[in-house]
């Protein structure tokens, strides 16, 4: 999954990456920790991670729900 060698072990690692966005999102929002979701999300977008079309349009949410 790591080396994100086949289709699967992309989507797999996204998946994972995916739930690190999220928590950073809910405890910015829980604990008041201001720019730990932009910080998560930037080098994530950043390394291609999310390339994904379904997960690139779930983070288009996501975004929208920060700002």
């Amino acid at each position: 999954m790591e080396k994100r060698e086949t289709e699967l072990a992309k989507f797999a690692y996204s998946l994972d990456e995916i739930d690190a966005v999220i928590k950073a999102y809910v405890y910015e929002k829980e604990y008041k920790l201001e720019g730990l979701f932009n910080e998560f999300y930037s080098f994530r977008e950043q390394d291609g991670t999310f390339n994904n079309t379904i997960l690139e349009e779930f983070f288009e949410y996501i975004k929208t729900k920060y700002e």
